[in-house]
């Protein structure tokens, strides 16, 4: 749903002066030099990107809260009386419109039983996310399917390459939900946003995997997220690196993660100049990431050239370099 009114035009020229910063960035990307006034401009991104997420998100809230009002004029809800503020004592069954019998509803012309239209409940509370430096292999889950505490299937669906601050993107509802799920499991999991690195600055691409459009209740704390993965490939270097991956904590111990790793070996094998994919992972899930096919590589971290791999990753003491060769031999330039 569109921002009406004022926040409209404004949302309209943010957009306008984030597309020239992005036609600055290329062309300081090309050797161009940027006059004071233009590196002022590509300095302030960060800043009108977040304003235009706020107002996008005011716009979700505003739209969220006109349906619920527009499902609350079509289906009358019994009428509870108010009770005293002072007082704690709950309504009756008489004030609830609950009949003698004690059965909620009550009688149609016919005598028959027609039953009251229940009030739609509140979101359910979100449980917390483990942070990813104290339970990897809880925020990952990348424990194959076979060794995952539950083996009910869930019906699932992957988003490739989810570009969050596309208008498209944030004129779906759906899309939208998924994007500011996305951002609160990263601060909860990484404590930082995922979205920050999804940027033309950055170049990660973000997928996700999500319950199907429709497929979930309306109280889902998720808005349908299961589960995404931030990549960025780079193809001078023949890698794909694998920066961030999370699951929701309602939805662990199912192989999500796996799921999503598995997506991304196969995304890379389709990728003509690419031959392996690198990840860091904490020594608890580094045998769960070799049985996938990931292999530890004996690099020092903390001397990697900053212009290198590392910049993709959150370092934390103890963490192991891996690879994932997905064909044939590597040529090029490799970090070691």
């Amino acid at each position: 749903m569109a921002v009406v009114g004022k926040e409209d035009a404004k949302v309209r020229n943010l957009r306008k002066k984030l597309a020239q910063i992005s036609l600055l960035e290329d062309k300081a990307a090309e050797g161009v030099e940027l006059s004071p006034e233009q590196s002022e401009k590509v300095e302030r991104k960060e800043e009108l990107e977040l304003e235009l997420g706020q107002l996008l998100d005011g716009d979700l809230d505003r739209a969220d809260s006109a349906t619920t009002t527009a499902a609350s004029d079509e289906q009358p809800l019994v009428t509870i009386s108010e009770a005293s503020p002072l007082s704690s004592k709950p309504p009756s069954d008489s004030e609830l419109g609950v009949p003698e019998d004690g059965l909620r509803g009550g009688a149609g012309a016919g005598g028959e039983r027609v039953e009251v239209q229940a009030e739609v409940p509140p979101a359910r509370p979100r449980l917390p996310s483990n942070r990813w430096e104290d339970d990897p292999l809880a925020v990952e889950d990348v424990a194959p399917a076979s060794e995952a505490k539950s083996s009910k299937a869930v019906e699932s669906e992957i988003l490739e390459a989810v570009q969050p601050f596309a208008p498209a993107t944030q004129a779906d509802s759906y899309l939208r939900r998924l994007i500011r799920a996305t951002s609160d499991l990263s601060k909860e999991a990484f404590e930082s946003d995922v979205l920050d690195g999804v940027s033309r600055k950055g170049k990660w691409k973000l997928t996700l995997l999500s319950l199907p459009r429709g497929g979930f209740p309306d109280d889902d704390p998720w808005g349908g997220l299961l589960g995404f993965i931030a990549y960025k490939l780079k193809p001078a270097v023949q890698c794909v690196s694998i920066a961030k991956l999370a699951v929701v904590p309602e939805h662990r111990g199912k192989g999500h993660g796996h799921k999503l790793v598995q997506w991304c070996i196969a995304m890379a094998k389709k990728q003509q100049n690419i031959i392996y994919l690198s990840l860091t992972s904490l020594p608890q899930a580094v045998r769960f990431y070799k049985q996938i096919g990931f292999r530890p590589v004996n690099v020092d971290l903390t001397k990697l050239d900053p212009g290198g791999i590392e910049d993709d990753y959150d370092y934390v003491e103890g963490q192991v370099y891996m690879e994932y060769r997905c064909k044939g031999r590597a040529g090029g330039k490799r970090h070691r």
